[in-house]
C-alpha cells in the first residue's frame, strides 16, 4: 500500500518501555490508531502533546 498523509489531533499519547509511541489521530469526523516505532520516536524533538494537531506520513495497516 502507498503511504499518505493524514491530519489531526492527538489523543491518547503514551510511550512504551521499548520506546514505542501509541496514540489516536482524530478530527471531527474520524479516528485513526497510531503507533511509531522507537527508531523513529526517537528522532522527535518532543514529544507530541493531548490536543496538538499533527500532519503525519506513513501507511496503513489492519491487523485482525
Amino acid at each position: 500500500m502507498d503511504a499518505l498523509w493524514v491530519s489531526g489531533e492527538v489523543a491518547n499519547f503514551t510511550r512504551s518501555r521499548q520506546g514505542h509511541c501509541y496514540f489516536t489521530l482524530k478530527d471531527d469526523r474520524a479516528q485513526l490508531r497510531c503507533v511509531l516505532f522507537a527508531r523513529d520516536a526517537a528522532r522527535l524533538p518532543t514529544d507530541p502533546q493531548e490536543g496538538m494537531q499533527l500532519r503525519v506520513f506513513g501507511s496503513l495497516t489492519l491487523y485482525e
